[in-house]
């Protein structure tokens, strides 16, 4: 009994093992299918980026997929983004935009508790409401 059900197991085991298998044609893997853009593709990478270094993005072999997936670069000019390094930052960033919300105000995800800058972000929502923002 014990041997049937070690057998059922282990054969289990195989057939998942082997359906996660990667199987590719010997054409993709010998480079035939790549397109042009993917063999040429110019080297528009930023340099020192919070992403770590510059480097070359090469897209699928599969030439259905190519670089489709892919985005133009941004440089750090057209990017106005800010690492906040602790929560003091981070707050005071939160409050310094609802402050200056003239239209509207968009939460994504905000846990509100009754402390003392969750009562303080209660009330500024509420002015801004009543603003009209």
């Amino acid at each position: 009994m014990k041997k049937n059900i070690f057998r059922c197991i282990w054969a289990l085991s195989f057939i998942i093992l082997c359906s996660c298998a990667s199987t590719r044609s010997t054409g993709d893997k010998n480079g035939v299918g790549q397109t042009s853009s993917q063999i040429d593709m110019p080297s528009a990478a930023v340099q020192g980026t919070a992403f770590g270094p510059a480097q070359e993005f090469v897209g699928s072999p599969y030439e259905e997929i190519a670089v489709s997936g892919l985005f133009d670069v941004h440089f750090p000019e057209a990017c106005p983004i800010a690492i906040l390094p602790n929560g003091d930052d981070s707050f005071a960033a939160r409050i310094q935009a609802l402050k200056n919300a003239d239209t509207s105000v968009r939460i994504q995800a905000l846990i509100f508790t009754g402390d003392e800058s969750g009562l303080y972000i209660t009330e500024l929502l509420k002015q801004k409401k009543s603003s009209g923002a």
